[in-house]
Formats: C-alpha cells, sequence, structure tokens
C-alpha cells in the first residue's frame, strides 16, 4: 500500500495521520518513502489495514457497519 498516496487521498497532514494510527511523524515519513529509499520502513499489517478502512469511509469515534 502506497501509504503517502492514501494520506494524501485523506487530504491529512502528516501530524494528522500519525495521530490517527497513534504513532510519530516520524514513522509516517518512514513509510512514505520510496521503498528503495534509506530509512524506508514497511508499515505493519494493523496499519494497512486501518489506512484501507479510512479510504473506505470509516470515521473513528462513529458508528461502522451498525456496531458500537
Amino acid at each position: 500500500m502506497d501509504m503517502k498516496a492514501a494520506r494524501r487521498a485523506l487530504k491529512l497532514s502528516i501530524s494528522e495521520f500519525a495521530e490517527l494510527h497513534q504513532c510519530s511523524t516520524d514513522a509516517v515519513r518512514r513509510w512514505s518513502k520510496p521503498k528503495d529509499a534509506t530509512g524506508y520502513r514497511e508499515p505493519s499489517g494493523s496499519a494497512k489495514a486501518f489506512t484501507q478502512a479510512l479510504l473506505d469511509g470509516y470515521t473513528p469515534g462513529k458508528t461502522w457497519k451498525g456496531v458500537e
């Protein structure tokens, strides 16, 4: 998953994206680098799944698909 493209599609700043993922802005920056770049880090499976949920319309703090 291209986390930089996902963050941009969600129209979130690096700090907003980091806050949603409960991680540092440095982690988001490492996810956003090209895979062959020094310092690149692959996001965890849960980070990718959460990002996909956000792209699919999930809004934290609200009900989702009838689940509270």
